[in-house]
């Protein structure tokens, strides 16, 4: 109902279907189409766990390395139909915690910083953007520790994401940008809980349909 991201749906949609059909006469044109097609593209991920002091590596709230990996490797999982919640076709996107930084050193593609130099983070985590929730800005979260967003897909965890009004015993998993609503602005990436950290949750693999474009099939 908003026109303006309605339009913006729009332009990013007919861009989608311009691109398609450029492929489609490149694969016409390639005497080795098959390949072409078979291509996987790599897509390098940063992990920034924002942990309170208290919270030890490889507790519920800051999940260790492995935990870490076992997200990646599910959501491949899962991005390959090789799971159960895609036993389609497998789409030709790999995740790959990053290798190198932007600086060209080794990195593990796990980054660790305190974010109690963030109002309201230990107390509250970070505010649901639009909720009006007590906690600490996302934009402010964010500026803590942010990649090059045409280099890496960021991840940021956290302990808590608030929100007015939620039930009892429940929380907000995580939630992502949609690229045309960012684009290189600095907040592109997805916010994850660190409860959802591990080899089983869906969460990701939901979220990151949304940084490629997709909206909730009921919008």
């Amino acid at each position: 109902k908003d026109p303006v991201m309605s339009q913006k749906i729009n332009e990013f949609n007919s861009a989608i279907l311009a691109k398609e059909n450029q492929i489609r006469a490149l694969r016409r044109n390639m005497k080795n189409a098959d390949i072409v097609g078979n291509e996987i593209y790599e897509i390098p991920v940063i992990v920034h766990v924002i942990y309170r002091p208290a919270d030890a590596i490889g507790s519920k709230n800051n999940p260790s390395d492995a935990s870490i990996q076992a997200m990646i490797d599910h959501l491949n999982e899962v991005y390959a139909g090789g799971n159960n919640f895609n036993t389609g076709s497998s789409l030709p996107f790999r995740f790959k915690l990053a290798q190198r930084t932007p600086q060209c050193t080794f990195t593990t593609g796990i980054e660790r910083i305190d974010g109690s130099s963030l109002s309201n983070f230990n107390t509250d985590g970070i505010s649901l953007p639009g909720s009006g929730a007590s906690g600490a800005k996302e934009s402010d979260m964010k500026k803590l520790s942010l990649w090059p967003v045409t280099s890496y897909y960021n991840i940021w965890v956290v302990w808590k994401i608030n929100a007015i009004g939620l039930p009892t015993n429940s929380f907000i998993s995580g939630y992502a940008n949609l690229p045309f609503s960012s684009g290189v602005s600095g907040s592109d990436g997805a916010v994850l809980n660190a409860l959802i950290v591990n080899g089983i949750s869906s969460t990701l693999p939901h979220e990151m349909g949304h940084a490629m474009g997709l909206l909730h099939t009921f919008e």
